[in-house]
């Protein structure tokens, strides 16, 4: 079902896709009764000058139809399938905000002191506590309780990877492992979480498996086979010994050049959003995490790592957050990957609007986010003393992947940028690292409950 929407004071699509359904096989001379639900955010427009979602005042036309390209202009009734249906229309008398948003993409406010404003307290550490993970997980010490026992090597830990991929402490071809990488955290009870390379199966040593490609998946239009498909993927990691699939992609088919577009599913933000949620929901079913990517607006492969993606606050709002969205409130997947490129002149993994803005405070996503494999070095504009490794936990993205900064180093190693600042002036808080801690023991819990 597409949504014709009226002229206003902004420009709109020639039509949007407002929702989809899936029948089954119907036979010849029978019929089926499909109701297609669509959120109205899905057609109003971002208003930059008010940072809102509006459906401006107007009349609004729903037109059944196969593809957006072939509907007519105007007509009173559109094909669908076998028979024609009349068009339907709801007619807004005046202008309705549907939501009003936090502003990014250069906000009037001075990012510094909205960061400052928000600091997490800092909580005590390197307490003498004797507490076992596997106690927290049975509900008989707090997780504050455990995270107070940590050391800040520990904490420091809880923020990165193991260092490498195919690291000795997970199945062997996995790309990456977090938690329990420093013996010390071990012996608290702190598990090892084992990452793999996704979307299309599981990319390890020995096994692999092969399913459908995303963008073969949403060409598919049903939520509830990708769902199941994704299922059995779910089995297939605990069978292999695997906790997150690096999956789904997520990102917008903008250009046909992207030499990854196979992974991801669509050029239009709400098929890929409920696609992305039924994988998500598929894999964690089963009880282990999926990790959507890459979070946001990479459009291309070639020279991924430096390219910026320069773009204005609606395109960002309407077309590649709006996939992400769906899919974090529809899908609730543990772990979110962020993206090699930069957003308007800053780092996806270093951008506090991205991770914090948006996908906590607006979105309410509570869960980890880690970045995708290595990323660039930069220091703060906001905060001279921060760079590198602090600079992305102040900006909220939790741990660093694979766990170095250099892909030449074959062993764990910190470089030592996370705590370089702390407790200087304007530095990094010990609070800021134990957020991000927990966010990773949070993430090892939901699993472990899941088991």
């Amino acid at each position: 079902m597409y949504c014709r929407q009226p002229d206003g004071k902004i420009a709109k699509p020639v039509r949007v896709l407002a929702g989809y359904a899936k029948t089954g096989v119907i036979d010849p001379g029978k019929t089926e009764t499909v109701i297609i639900r669509f959120g109205l955010k899905y057609i109003a427009s971002f208003d930059e000058s008010t940072h809102s979602f509006v459906v401006e005042k107007g009349q609004y036309f729903f037109e059944l139809q196969s593809d957006s390209l072939s509907a007519p202009d105007g007509g009173d009734t559109v094909k669908a399938g076998f028979a024609f249906v009349p068009a339907g229309s709801v007619n807004f008398s005046e202008d309705i905000t549907v939501e009003r948003c936090l502003p990014v993409c250069g906000s009037s406010e001075s990012l510094k002191k909205r960061i400052e404003d928000t600091l997490p307290e800092t909580a005590p550490y390197g307490l003498d506590k004797n507490i076992k993970f596997d106690d927290v997980a049975a509900g008989s010490a707090s997780l504050d309780d455990f995270i107070s026992q940590l050391s800040l090597e520990e904490l420091e830990a809880l923020t990165r990877g193991h260092g490498m991929m195919d690291s000795e402490l997970g199945t062997p071809g996995n790309a990456g492992v977090i938690g329990g990488i420093l013996p010390s955290l071990r012996e608290k009870g702190v598990p090892v979480i084992t990452c793999a390379d996704g979307p299309a199966g599981l990319r390890l040593k020995k096994y692999c498996t092969l399913m459908p490609c995303g963008t073969a998946i949403a060409a598919s239009w049903n939520e509830a086979a990708a769902e199941t498909l994704h299922a059995l993927i779910g089995k297939e990691m605990e069978k292999l010994g695997v906790d997150m699939q690096l999956s789904p992609g997520m990102n917008i088919h903008r250009n046909p050049l992207c030499g990854r577009n196979f992974e991801y599913f669509s050029e239009d933000p709400v098929l890929s959003g409920k696609t992305g949620a039924a994988v998500i929901r598929g894999v964690q079913s089963a009880g282990r995490s999926s990790c959507p990517k890459h979070f946001a607006c990479n459009n291309q492969e070639k020279r991924r790592n430096t390219n910026d993606s320069r773009l204005s606050e609606r395109a960002l709002r309407e077309i590649y957050l709006r996939n992400f969205e769906i899919a974090v409130k529809e899908g609730r997947p543990l772990a979110i990957m962020t993206s090699y490129n930069k957003v308007n002149g800053v780092w996806a993994h270093y951008s506090y609007d991205l991770a914090t803005t948006v996908l906590r405070r607006e979105w309410k996503y509570p869960g980890l986010v880690i970045t995708d494999w290595w990323m660039r070095r930069s220091k703060s504009p906001e905060f001279k003393l921060i760079r590198d490794n602090a600079y992305r936990v102040r900006a909220g993205i939790d741990v660093l992947m694979p766990g170095n900064m250099s892909r030449v180093c074959r062993r764990y190693r910190s470089d030592g940028s996370l705590l370089k600042s702390l407790g200087k002036p304007a530095g990094i808080t010990a609070g800021e690292i134990q957020l991000s801690a927990r966010r990773v023991l949070e993430t090892a819990l939901a699993l472990k409950k899941q088991e």
